[in-house]
Parts: structure tokens; sequence; C-alpha cells
């Protein structure tokens, strides 16, 4: 059997190595030069902003995103710091909630913290 997958980012490459593992032909397609969709970032006059860890979070063996990889086979190879992702600005702190609330948490937080610019 073979399938086609548009787009290399996580959905991409998760269903890619998915379809390879069942001995599925793969062919991905990507409009950009490099895998990983958003969480790739993106680089502008010799800086580059690193998105991954904005869009994932719960890889630990008995969170969401570790229990996709675990059953990829592919949780052991991946080596991850863990880190105070605490975002603190000026006039206000966005704390990391202690149960994983969803992965619009942020923009929750931030439309209950500035209602009037949450239609933005």
């Amino acid at each position: 059997m073979k399938v086609i997958i548009i787009g290399s980012g996580l959905s991409g490459l998760t269903a890619a190595l998915t379809f390879a593992k069942a001995r599925w032909k793969v062919e991905i397609f990507e409009q950009a030069d490099v895998p990983g969709g958003v969480t790739r970032g993106c680089s502008e006059q010799g800086f580059h902003w690193d998105y991954g860890q904005l869009n994932i979070e719960a890889v630990g063996e008995n969170e969401q995103v570790g229990r996709v990889l675990n059953e990829l086979g592919v949780l052991p190879k991946i080596q991850a710091a863990r880190d105070n992702r605490e975002y603190n600005f000026p006039d206000f702190s966005i704390p990391i909630p202690e149960k994983y609330q969803g992965f619009k948490w942020r923009i929750n937080l931030l439309k209950e913290q500035f209602p009037e610019e949450s239609p933005g």
C-alpha cells in the first residue's frame, strides 16, 4: 500500500511514521524546504526564533504527546530538558499550570487577562 502525506509538520510526520511502521510506502509533500511545520521556527536577518517550545508540551511518558511518541517507539530516543516555562513580563507573569489544560491554555489565560483584546 502507498500513502501520500501533505505537510511535514508534527501531524504529517507522525502520520508518516505510523504508516511506515505498518510497512506502507510513504511519500511526503512539503511546501517549505525543511520539515517541521510551525515548530521549525523562522530566521530573518541573522536571528532565529524557535517556536517548538511554544507548540510542543506534555511530552512526558504519561502525557498526551509523550504517549503518541512512546507508541511510535521514538520517546526513548528523545532527550528532553526539563525547564521552567513560565513567562515573565514587566507587569504580569504567566505561570505554567500544575495540571495540563489543553494546548490553548495560554490563549485562554490571555483572553481572561485582556478581555478587551480577546477578539484579536
